[in-house]
């Protein structure tokens, strides 16, 4: 899961994808009655046509403030733990 993490983001990188580790979102910016990009805790604004919940253990906490997951129909939690199933 690593190599095909750091190969991901590798491609990413590539196609101008910039990586911000252990920034905190405070906010999610909506427009338009859509989600458009995040704030972060020091102030600067992201923006995007597409916004992507990658937030690993925090993504229940990023649902909460997009105002998301009420509905969901599976729960998100985080796990100190990786499975790995091969046949």
């Amino acid at each position: 899961p690593q190599l095909a993490a750091a190969n991901l983001a590798a491609a990413a990188r590539r196609h101008g994808a910039a990586f911000l580790w252990n920034t905190r979102v405070t906010e999610v910016v909506r427009k338009g009655g859509r989600v458009r990009g995040v704030r972060l805790h020091d102030g600067t604004e992201l923006s995007a046509p597409v916004v992507v919940n990658a937030a690993g253990p925090w993504s229940g906490r990023l649902n909460q403030l997009a105002g998301v997951g009420a509905d969901f129909t599976v729960g998100l939690r985080p796990l100190r733990q990786e499975v790995h199933h091969v046949a």
